[in-house]
């Protein structure tokens, strides 16, 4: 009787080793729905765990490096818009201010003028004492 059982036993174990340990269903589906989302990140990290599974699946072993190719195409697009978009506020605040320079010139100019005609306003109405803003 025991040397049946270790048999059964033995048997059960090859049985478990021969079988293929598949991605579940679900798990594929996910996959599928976020590349039609074209949702990258997430179809990469769903790519990647389909392959733990199944290191050997010919369609994740195929899209996994297209996925990151395009994810990196991405973020390089997103860097140079960020980096025009930096560049653009960069020439725009130069702009900024050096139109608010001349105008605070101008500005100090008028104040100067201004400061003068007082100063001869005052001195008019004061007589010859020049009295000083």
């Amino acid at each position: 009787l025991h040397g049946g059982d270790g048999g059964l036993e033995e048997t059960e174990e090859r049985i478990i080793e021969d079988e293929e340990v598949k991605a579940p269903v679900q798990l594929k589906t996910e996959f599928l729905r976020a590349l039609k989302d074209k949702d990258l990140q997430l179809a990469s990290k769903l790519c990647q765990i389909i392959l733990i599974y199944e290191p050997e699946h010919p369609e994740a072993s195929e899209f996994l490096p297209l996925i990151r190719d395009r994810l990196l195409e991405e973020h390089r697009c997103e860097d140079d818009e960020d980096s025009d978009e930096d560049g653009d506020d960069d020439s725009d605040s130069h702009e900024d201010s050096r139109a608010s320079s001349s105008s605070s010139l101008s500005d100090d100019d008028d104040d100067v003028d201004d400061e003068d005609d007082e100063r001869t306003t005052s001195s008019k109405t004061t007589g010859s004492i020049q009295v000083r803003l």
